[in-house]
Formats: structure tokens, C-alpha cells, sequence
């Protein structure tokens, strides 16, 4: 059974724990070796407490995704995958081997620039989701923040009135 799980907040990945990620599995007889955990965006600041959760929970093996690894929290990944989501290699070989994937990654700009998120952000994290639907993972998680809500072409805040507004 898939199950896909949309987060929005706003403070650490430590809000949820990673007995979210454990409860994937629908038996204790499914769950009989480690449960690897793809987390991408692993050297953000959302991904990397995602990656130290993971990281120290018993049964989870973390894998870290991002394109910078030498911004990785020393000894908390048991295995790195480097690359840009925008390379579709990349991503087909990503989601292989990998029980549940925490989307984490993310591209951010102030405003103004709605062609590059989709480009830098959207285009690929929906093939990526596709490729893990594909590959059948048990659990999606995908974050995101209020950065990916703000008004295309303004420096005002959101307001629950903006068509935008989720």
C-alpha cells in the first residue's frame, strides 16, 4: 500500500520523529531489515535535522541526497548520493534500493522568479514523486515551507484572500 503524507510547517523535522518513518510499514512482520530512508535536501536546514532523526532512530538507514556533500553533518548518513535533481539520471537511479523518501530539497528564491522554481523545483520533484510511486515505496514525505507560497510578482506577505494562498 502507498501511502503519501503532505507536511507543511514551519519549525524542525524533529515534529514529527522518526517513528513516522518506522510506521510504514503495515506489520512488524514487513519490517524485518532495515528500513532505508532516502532524504533529500540532507544539507538544508530542514533535511539535515530529517538526516539526524533518521540517522539515530534504530531500524532506519539514512541515506543522504544532495549536491554538496562535504555540507553533511560528519558520520550521520550510512550512504551519500550526490547529484542535482534536475538531472534526470540522477534522479531515475535515486529512489532505487530505497524504502521511504522524506523530499526534502528545495529551491528558494525571494520572488519574482515562478519559471526557475518550476524548472529548479517543481518540474523535477514531480518526476521524482513519479519515479517513487514506480519503484513502489512505502511512504512519501514531502515538505515544504512558506517560502514555495509567496505571491509571484510582490514583496507583500501572504494573505488568506491571495488566490494563491493554500
Amino acid at each position: 500500500m502507498f501511502h503519501t503524507i503532505i507536511c507543511f510547517f514551519l519549525a524542525t523535522a524533529s515534529v514529527f520523529g522518526p517513528e513516522f518513518i518506522i510506521h510504514a510499514y503495515d506489520s512488524l512482520e514487513e519490517r524485518k531489515t532495515m528500513t532505508r530512508v532516502l532524504i533529500t535536501g540532507a544539507t538544508g536546514f530542514v533535511g539535515s535535522h530529517i538526516l539526524e532523526a533518521v540517522s539515530a532512530a534504530p531500524g532506519l538507514e539514512a541515506i543522504a541526497a544532495c549536491r554538496r556533500p562535504e555540507k553533511l553533518l560528519p558520520g550521520l548518513a550510512h550512504e551519500v548520493r550526490v547529484g542535482d535533481l534536475r538531472d534526470a539520471d540522477y534522479r531515475a537511479r535515486l529512489v532505487k534500493n530505497v524504502d521511504v523518501l522524506c523530499h526534502a530539497a528545495a529551491w528558494t528564491s525571494a520572488w519574482g522568479h515562478a519559471d526557475l522554481s518550476e524548472t529548479h523545483f517543481l518540474d523535477p520533484s514531480l518526476v521524482l514523486l513519479d519515479q517513487a510511486v514506480a519503484e513502489g515505496l512505502k511512504r512519501v514525505v514531502f515538505l515544504s515551507s512558506t517560502s514555495v507560497a509567496a505571491p509571484k510578482h510582490s514583496a507583500d506577505p501572504m494573505h488568506s484572500a491571495n488566490p494563491d494562498h493554500l
